[in-house]
């Protein structure tokens, strides 16, 4: 497998346990903050744990002597991020001492979530200056109601994850790469995956590749978002003993027999924790080491309008790299080769800027488009798709 193309699943294979395709959905259009508690005010979903179902007010009953809350999600599954919400409000309302550990933020941009959770950033400049679509990428406006709900009661929000730029070092070269500055961000020890979770990793990555080596590399990567995940969540406990700490990640992450629940106990032996999933009745099988599994509806929220090209951040310009058949960037005209200079009027230089601008577009939305073709300029209407 070409390299370039092996680093791009590597980086992104956060998501080979964490999406999946999706079953059939319903569209909700949450317009606002209103709206998506209103729609889990509504809900009181079936909860089955290890020994049958129990209703949901029994289920929270169980959280009650829990210190470590996990809570799984699939990454791309807005029905997933608003149970997380359901049981963050519902804890919270028992347990006013709680903070939350997200996966969807890397460590050195907790200064980031600070000043906007105390109102000092917008949500605009919470994305810009954690270079959220650059780390996370996922569709922000999942987890907007998550990150609402903190800001309003002053709730604690913890980056876990490790920096990127320390991963993608890993996943290319190995971890024994790394200089000195680099490995002490990282946990001291990352242990080996346990048995059944390698072998679960190994058929991941064999879907993909051959290359013993860069296995090695893969399971590295995935061991040290485990481990420092678990580290960040153990510090953040052991300096508030007084709080819970609900902790958001994919479900691959939560095994209690592999991922961060064990990486916390080897660290926090006496820690009390419980791990739950969410999903439609079809997809519990999939989370069978889980102790809680809600049941629920698949829902979406509606679909972002798209251009249908490929680009690439160089020299401050986002060059289109390839325009897909029968896409609306095709129907307006653009190139391979075009620099993108504006959107809207607004100038665009990253890959940022490009996403920033979209994130809130839909389906026939018109965008006006500032180009360079062969440095020569041109304006274009895309009307998306």
């Amino acid at each position: 497998m070409h390299t370039f193309k092996y680093l791009l699943f590597l980086f992104t294979a956060i998501s080979l346990y964490a999406c999946s395709s999706q079953p059939n959905i319903s569209v909700v259009d949450h317009k606002n903050q209103a709206d998506a508690l209103k729609y889990i005010d509504g809900l009181q979903p079936k909860v089955i744990s290890k020994h049958g179902a129990i209703s949901f007010a029994a289920f929270l009953s169980q959280l009650d002597d829990k210190q470590a809350i996990f809570v799984g999600e699939q990454h791309d599954r807005y029905d997933n991020h608003l149970n997380q919400l359901m049981i963050l409000k519902a804890v919270h309302k028992r347990y006013p001492k709680v903070a939350i550990g997200v996966e969807w933020f890397q460590q050195p941009y907790q200064w980031v979530l600070n000043r906007y959770l105390n109102g000092h950033f917008s949500e605009k400049q919470l994305l810009e200056k954690s270079e959220y679509y650059k780390r996370w990428s996922y569709r922000y406006a999942m987890l907007r109601p998550i990150l609402r709900y903190a800001k309003q009661y002053k709730i604690p929000v913890i980056a876990l994850n490790a920096p990127a730029e320390l991963t993608q070092k890993v996943g290319k070269s190995g971890l024994s790469q790394l200089n000195q500055a680099e490995r002490q961000q990282l946990p001291r020890i990352i242990h080996p995956p346990e048995k059944a979770y390698r072998k679960k990793l190994e058929k991941i990555f064999a879907e993909h590749s051959k290359d013993k080596k860069l296995l090695e590399n893969f399971i590295s990567v995935q061991r040290i978002w485990d481990e420092t995940m678990a580290m960040n969540a153990a510090k953040f406990l052991q300096s508030h003993p007084d709080y819970k700490l609900l902790i958001f990640a994919g479900n691959g992450h939560i095994d209690p027999q592999a991922g961060i629940p064990l990486d916390l106990k080897r660290r926090l032996p006496k820690i009390n924790n419980i791990t739950i999933s969410s999903g439609t009745t079809q997809e519990k099988r999939h989370h069978a080491t889980i102790d809680y599994f809600v049941i629920s509806r698949a829902v979406a929220l509606p679909k972002l309008g798209k251009i249908g090209i490929l680009l690439k951040e160089k020299n401050h310009y986002m060059t289109v790299l390839d325009v897909m058949d029968k896409s609306a960037g095709k129907k307006a005209g653009l190139k391979k080769g075009d620099k993108i200079v504006k959107i809207n009027h607004h100038p665009i230089k990253t890959m940022m800027d490009f996403k920033l601008l979209l994130s809130n577009k839909k389906p026939h939305d018109s965008l006006q488009l500032d180009i360079l073709r062969n440095e020569h300029p041109l304006k274009l209407t895309v009307v998306l798709q």
